[in-house]
Formats: C-alpha cells, structure tokens, sequence
C-alpha cells in the first residue's frame, strides 16, 4: 500500500496493522518525553497549549471530530520550535558545566559560578525564522550570548521578530539556506562557538536529537489531556519538513484518499498547528486575501 501511495500521490504512508508492533527509538521513548517536560515545566511561562475541537470542520467534512493542539500559544513564542531549542541548549549547558541533564535544574544553571561560565559561551544556529526565535529566547533564559542567520529572502519582521524575544544578534545573509547553515556551521568551529541546528548531518546528530526531544513535551501534553477527555483519535496526521504538498488532489481523487486512510463519520482526527502569524503580511496575504488560490 505504501508504494502504491507513494506513486499515486506523491507521499510515503507508514501504517502498521492492528496488534503489529513498531519499535520506538531509544531517543524518543517514555523516559526521554518526561525528561523533556520536567525541562520546560521549569521555565516561567509554562503552560500547556490548548487542545481545541474544530466541529464545524469536522461536520463538513463528515467526520466525527476535529482536534488541534494549538502551538500558536507557546511561550509568547507563536510556535512551537522554543520546546526544541531550550531543551537542547539545557542540555548542552549542562555537560559543558559537568552537570547530569537527567537530574540538574534549571536552577543549578542560575548560580553564580554557573553564570560565569554561561554567560562567556555563544550559540550560533541558521534558521528560517521560528528556529532562531527559540534559540534567541532560550538565550535570554540561560544568560548566553546567541548569533542567528537568516537565508537571504528572509523578511524583515522575522529578523526583528528574534531580536524581540532574546538577546541575538540577527544577520540576514545572501545565501541560501543550506548555505547559511554551511555558514553558521564554520563560524562556530572558526570562533569557538556553539553550533545548535535542527539539520543533522554525519557526526552533527547529538544537538539535533536534543531538539526533537524537546517537541516530545507536546506529545506529553496531548497524551494527558486526551486520557482526561477519554478521547481517543483515529487518525494522527503530522506535517513534516519545510516544504507543503505541491500535488493538488481531484475531488475522485480525495474519495479515494478517505477509502485508503479508513476516514468516515466515526474518525476522531488530531492534528497539530505548529505556528501562528509569524510573518503577519504573508499570513494574511495567503489566508484572508487567497495569495495561492487553488
């Protein structure tokens, strides 16, 4: 079925059938999502982002319910990539001052023989925008110094966006974006600095699997309140990477898509908005004013 999706509609489904068992990465297990929340419980702020039901959506287009967890909410963030961010730079915190990140505070960073050493290191990353806006905050949480890239293109109203939340230096380059992170990537190793991308590559893994485990505090969150709910969706769809579906279904075409997927007047669907109106002009061009008509 997978290649048969895959050829039809440009996309890779994963889908196990019921009793089969997938085997879950020792990264991203049980004891790694609790570690990541009891991170972010302890930053002021905290609060869980809300789980909102869509039913008139749902009702139009003939499934039972509608979930969103709403990651607009964040921190004051407007996205979720802050979760990311700050547990990958408490992380790196810690080994650098000989601390255990399972069982150190963020408190233990905040002393005054703790601070002498935070505040003399810098991060560096390259970002789109949300990315960097994390890393600026979680910068401004710790006490460290944060440089930010921005790809060339970049608006304005991101760059000042980062410089609002933390303490970054921002630079809008004229690279790419593979560049910049190219870019940011040499700056650290020429001027001793500390390179947090959410890019992985050969022997740069450790950082970036620090950042997907900070997202699991979302997974925790949606767990917990769907067992208080006794909700229980049928259906979990998740966007991935930068880029968006650039196929556009037929409506005979869609029918066969619900048929595949198992979606009917029973689907309970989970979905998660990963942002807000980071970029305010484009947002409104492409929601309210139809930038992309389909």
């Amino acid at each position: 079925m997978a290649s048969i999706w895959n050829d039809m509609y440009g996309m890779d489904i994963l889908k196990a059938d019921a009793g089969e068992r997938c085997s879950i990465p020792e990264a991203f297990r049980v004891s790694e999502v609790i570690q990541a929340k009891r991170v972010h419980c302890q930053i002021e702020g905290y609060m869980e982002t809300p789980l909102v039901h869509l039913k008139g959506l749902a009702a139009s287009l003939g499934v039972k319910d509608i979930l969103v967890k709403n990651e607009a909410k964040r921190f004051g963030l407007n996205a979720f990539k802050g979760l990311g961010g700050s547990f990958a730079m408490f992380c790196i915190l810690c080994h650098k001052l000989g601390l255990d990140p399972k069982i150190a505070n963020l408190s233990d960073l905040k002393t005054e023989s703790a601070q002498k050493e935070i505040q003399k290191m810098v991060f560096v990353t390259a970002t789109d925008g949300n990315h960097g806006k994390g890393i600026s905050w979680a910068g401004g949480i710790f006490g460290c110094k944060v440089i930010v890239y921005l790809p060339a293109g970049s608006a304005k109203v991101r760059a000042q966006a980062i410089r609002m939340v933390g303490p970054a230096e921002v630079t809008i380059t004229d690279m790419n974006y593979d560049q910049t992170v190219q870019y940011a990537m040499e700056q650290s190793k020429r001027n001793g600095w500390y390179l947090i991308q959410d890019t992985s590559w050969d022997d740069y893994e450790q950082i970036p699997t620090w950042i997907i485990q900070g997202y699991l505090t979302m997974a925790q969150e949606m767990t917990e309140e769907l067992a208080k709910r006794d909700i229980k969706p049928t259906h979990l769809f998740l966007q991935a990477g930068v880029g968006a579906m650039s196929l556009i279904l037929s409506k005979e075409e869609l029918k066969e898509v619900r048929k595949h997927m198992g979606l009917n007047e029973d689907s309970v669907i989970l979905l998660i908005n990963t942002e807000g109106d980071t970029d305010p002009e484009n947002y409104r061009d492409i929601v309210y004013n139809g930038a992309y008509p389909i």
